[in-house]
């Protein structure tokens, strides 16, 4: 659906699939996570920061009340406030 003309558009939503719960609660209530599934939450938790940062984006509040998960334990990095963008000018050069 779209509005009418350009300047009628206002709003932007954003939808994703539903993440049942958050980093936090899945530690809290699973005593019985296995090695393997702490270094499957660690390999998609590296993956998702090397992406948002080659993209210079970065997160200043990632804690595990801010990453969701769901029950195939994937994990979605999330903030309900929007992520810090730096100023980046073309000719600034930018070392990993």
């Amino acid at each position: 659906m779209l509005p009418p003309t350009r300047r009628e558009f206002k709003d932007i939503y954003v939808v994703f699939e539903l993440m049942e719960s958050d980093l936090h609660q899945v530690i809290k209530a699973n005593d019985n996570l296995t090695p393997e599934h702490h270094r499957f939450f660690l390999y998609q938790l590296i993956r998702a920061l090397k992406y948002m940062h080659s993209a210079h984006v970065f997160h200043r509040d990632l804690k595990p009340r801010n990453i969701l998960a769901n029950s195939d334990s994937k994990l979605k990095i999330c903030q309900p406030h929007s992520p810090w963008f730096p100023k980046i000018y073309w000719f600034e050069q930018v070392y990993y």
